[in-house]
């Protein structure tokens, strides 16, 4: 074969062979695009990292740490509100407002025996740390919550008794997750709608 039909031949084989590499580029692309949008949409247990034993449910969600454990966004939310001069008891407490996912628009309060709780303002993804929980009583808290950071519950709460709302709470981290240790039946809402206690 002539030198000139070689060259031919070998840039022929080179431009098939770069265009299979632009294709399989583009496959690869769709497919992490597709991943990224996925997990901006995915929600996680918020108890999945540290040690933790359950609690009970009231307002929302009482949860126990054995060691000083990390509380994570359950989804990706913007810290609506957060201070360390609350009402409840140790004073730290942030609500935040989940921005996809089929919860979205639902906001999330995290309350007692805090430390290093996010700022307000600040947008963070699912499995971000938002909070540090405590060992010790009172256990930290987390529930269905109102844009101004009240709890959903609070209208008519009584000390100890589990509510409709905490109850849909629990419902959520079990479907995230969470063991079902909670004593509350699968079936059901896992959204804040329904009665407030």
């Amino acid at each position: 074969m002539p030198m000139g039909g070689l060259v031919g031949l070998a840039s022929g084989r080179v431009r098939e062979s770069s265009r299979l590499w632009v294709a399989i580029a583009a496959v690869l692309l769709v497919a992490s695009l597709a991943v990224a949008a996925g997990r901006a949409d995915a929600y996680v247990n918020p108890f999945k990292k540290g040690s933790w034993s359950p609690g009970r449910i009231d307002m929302g969600v009482d949860m126990i740490p054995n060691r000083r454990s990390p509380i994570l966004a359950i989804g990706a939310a913007r810290i609506l509100g957060s201070t360390s001069k609350s009402g409840w008891p140790d004073g730290r407490y942030l609500w935040y407002q989940l921005i996809s996912g089929n919860h979205k628009g639902e906001i999330v309060y995290v309350a007692e025996h805090l430390r290093k709780i996010a700022p307000a303002g600040k947008r963070v993804d699912a499995g971000d740390r938002i909070a540090v929980a405590l060992t010790g009583y009172p256990y930290m808290e987390t529930g269905w919550a109102n844009e101004d950071g009240s709890t959903r519950a609070s209208p008519c709460y009584k000390e100890g008794k589990a509510t409709h709302s905490g109850e849909t709470f629990g419902r959520f981290l079990y479907r995230l997750g969470l063991p079902h240790y909670l004593d509350i039946s699968a079936k059901g809402s896992s959204h804040p709608t329904g009665k407030l206690c």
